[in-house]
């Protein structure tokens, strides 16, 4: 149907061109690799949801997100859209993550994340020292509980 693709590339323009702002979806599936964003026709009639997915090194992942357009007259009230069978989907899902997701993408590193988790691991005697300490208890704990017990007890 040629009136969707023009539905997608006017969706693109405006995007583009600051026509149209897309919002957060509320959802319990937003992730951070997976984030929807909604955005509405002039009317208010009809809502355009675009499921963007992220692969494990947080790019778009294009293949696997898709639209869906809710409107009363549509036959259940909404329909999907992939870019298997759109492929202007592909420039939509493009902006939309050019211009609210990459921007606010932590800056991962796994490499970095599992140096930082190797240097903060207890050594043997680490290890064992932690234990003792935590068997023998804190002096300071100790010293605060019987100040406490004689405030209360000891007049």
């Amino acid at each position: 149907m040629d009136i969707i693709k023009d539905i997608i590339n006017n969706l693109n323009q405006s995007t583009l061109s600051n026509e149209i702002e897309w919002d957060i979806f509320n959802s319990l599936f937003n992730s951070d690799t997976v984030r929807k964003y909604e955005t509405r026709s002039v009317d208010g009639k009809t809502k355009f949801v675009l499921e963007i997915r992220l692969n494990s090194n947080l790019s778009l992942d294009t293949e696997s997100c898709h639209m869906i357009i809710y409107n009363d007259d549509l036959l259940n009230g909404y329909k999907f859209f992939y870019p298997r069978n759109y492929t202007e989907l592909r420039n939509l899902f493009s902006s939309v993550y050019g211009k609210y997701i990459k921007t606010t993408l932590p800056q991962k590193n796994e490499n970095d994340t599992y140096k930082n988790i190797f240097s903060n691991m207890f050594s043997k005697q680490q290890n064992r020292d932690h234990k003792i300490d935590t068997i023998l208890g804190d002096k300071n704990t100790e010293e605060k509980s019987k100040s406490i017990f004689n405030r209360l007890f000891k007049k």
